[in-house]
This record gives C-alpha cells, structure tokens and sequence, in this order.
C-alpha cells in the first residue's frame, strides 16, 4: 500500500485506476470459467480494454495476471 500511496502523491492516478480494475477483471474471469455464459468473454475484453484506457503501461501486467489466474483456475476448477 505504501507504494501505491506514493503513486497518488506523486500525481500517477491514472495508474491506481488501472490497478483497481485488476481485480474485476479476475472476477469476471471466475465467473466466466464458473458459467457457460458467452457474456463474461465481452465483459473481459472491455475490462482489459477499460484497463488500457486508463494506463496502458499496466496492460502487460493485467494481462500476465489474468492469464496466471486463468490457468491456476482452470487446473483447480473452481
């Protein structure tokens, strides 16, 4: 937390938006592998897409993420 605190001091707010995304994105990804829904497909990619407008630099990092927890996920079947 201290690290993000300095981020908003030092006028990054744009990246604290970016990670507070994060965790909607890991959410709609536990649902999607949950539902058979075609919904949560659209609903990431405008997550990820949301991420991106707000900082693009934390784009890599969400999706390296996501990808992790996709596979973690899977071999667990939630």
């Amino acid at each position: 937390m201290p690290k993000l605190f300095a981020h908003f001091a030092s006028g990054h707010i744009t990246l604290l938006f970016a990670v507070a995304w994060t965790p909607w994105l890991l959410w709609v990804e536990k649902r999607r592998l949950v539902s058979t829904a075609k919904k949560y497909y659209l609903l990431a990619g405008i997550i990820l897409g949301m991420i991106a407008l707000a900082d693009v630099r934390w784009v890599a990092y969400a999706f390296i993420v996501w990808g992790a927890f996709s596979f973690y996920s899977s071999i667990l079947c939630i």
